[in-house]
């Protein structure tokens, strides 16, 4: 597979969260930590994840919510 950068609208379709959600997630390491695109593009640069750090948080989320409960 090709890699390539997921944008913050494309990951929020993606993992079905508002941004907000996300950056909680992120600050918990909870979730992939977005990076800058450009190293001088200031406080409101572009930013984004790669597309194969979603797929795997993905992956781990739906292994945990198959895991039978304890009884």
């Amino acid at each position: 597979m090709i890699e390539r950068i997921v944008r913050p609208a494309e990951c929020r379709k993606i993992v079905g969260f508002c941004d907000v959600h996300l950056r909680r997630l992120e600050k918990l390491g909870q979730f992939p930590q977005r990076f800058k695109l450009a190293e001088d593009s200031g406080v409101y640069g572009a930013v984004g994840w790669r597309l194969s750090d979603i797929q795997e948080w993905i992956e781990a989320r739906a292994a945990t919510a198959h895991r039978p409960t304890a009884a």
